[in-house]
């Protein structure tokens, strides 16, 4: 816009105010006022008068202020996320986990009288209903998580793995840093099974384990079923 449109508009809108101003009652304008307007408009190339120009302006300034209010409230909603996730992701603890041997297990095999027990981070041992098996896991606690541990028995089949039984044992309740050799009944089934349980405290991000577990079960095992 050139100099002497600017001064053109300023002595437009002077002269727009002063014709309003003088007006003494509430009749419609005059034919100059319409006229000025008129002009005042088309100088301004827009087709707005400077009031409605002013509120888009005032409009658009609201829009940018709210655009920044929301995504503030989202990148702080964001980092709450994290943060909660790398809470969720520390664990305290290691617990090791032998299963030495199980019991007088329930035979499943009619033929035999024997079953083929198994729990998911042993082998199998055939033909038995007082299985030795000598095997360990290592299990990360989480202190938000569930302290039971649970672990189910299965006898192995050609075609559907049949239930043997399960224990389930309160971790919150064994002291830390020490052995607790224990024998655990078995729930819906029968036989105990021989566990030897330590407890040993650590801090560290699940992003840096290779292999993880939950309720005593190895992520990567089959369902047995």
């Amino acid at each position: 816009m050139t100099r002497e449109s600017s001064l053109l508009q300023e002595r437009l809108a002077r002269k727009i105010i002063v014709l309003h101003s003088s007006s003494s009652d509430s009749e419609l304008e005059s034919d100059t006022d319409i006229e000025t307007h008129t002009t005042y408009r088309i100088i301004l190339g827009d087709g707005e008068t400077a009031l409605e120009k002013i509120e888009r302006k005032l409009k658009e300034k609201g829009d940018q202020i709210s655009d920044h209010i929301q995504r503030y409230f989202q990148k702080n909603s964001r980092v709450q996320d994290v943060n909660k996730r790398l809470k969720s992701q520390i664990w305290s603890s290691v617990v090791t986990i032998v299963l030495v041997e199980g019991k007088n297990l329930l035979p499943c095999d009619p033929e035999t009288g024997t079953s083929d027990p198994y729990v998911k981070f042993s082998r199998v041992v055939w033909r038995s209903l007082n299985p030795r098996w000598l095997e360990q896991l290592d299990l990360h606690l989480y202190d938000d998580g569930d302290q039971q541990l649970e672990i189910t028995v299965w006898d192995k089949d050609r075609s559907r793995d049949d239930f043997i039984g399960r224990c389930v044992i309160n971790l919150a309740q064994l002291e830390r840093e020490r052995t607790h050799s224990i024998w655990q009944e078995l729930e819906d089934g029968a036989g105990s099974l021989h566990l030897l349980l330590t407890i040993s405290g650590y801090h560290c991000l699940r992003n840096h384990i290779g292999s993880h577990y939950v309720r005593g079960k190895h992520k990567g095992a089959t369902d047995g079923r």
